[in-house]
């Protein structure tokens, strides 16, 4: 990591926007070498772990932790935004100290309590 120039402004700028954050940086992007914003691609850490996003769906890594194919396990249920099952799955996910799965945007392939579930927050 360079310590001077333009390359060590953008670190402290990338890090200054990082310590302010007051929402999650889901486009991932970062202040470049040259002063520009870059995309890192479709990853998010999130506080209960990484999540990897496949078009609008994003899927919790520990789902594909041992899977060499990359395949994605069946949802054992489907969660729509706005149901009484997600009222449900946000306290347990609340509880469970997971609850920044249910923020974000599109669906969500989850493991909760043995049960692989498919979280739907668009609107229908």
């Amino acid at each position: 990591m360079n310590r001077w120039g333009s390359a060590a402004v953008n670190t402290g700028r990338n890090y200054n926007d990082q310590v302010g954050a007051a929402q999650v940086n889901l486009r991932q992007t970062f202040w470049g070498a040259n002063g520009e914003r870059v995309a890192v691609g479709d990853n998010q850490v999130l506080a209960s772990g990484l999540v990897l996003r496949r078009g609008r769906q994003w899927i919790e890594g520990q789902l594909l932790e041992g899977n060499e194919t990359g395949s994605l396990p069946a949802a054992d249920v489907e969660i729509r935004l706005g149901s009484p099952e997600h009222r449900r799955l946000v306290d347990e996910l609340v509880e469970d100290r997971r609850n920044d799965l249910a923020a974000l945007p599109g669906e969500v392939l989850l493991r909760h309590r043995g049960k692989v579930v498919r979280l739907v927050n668009d609107q229908p």
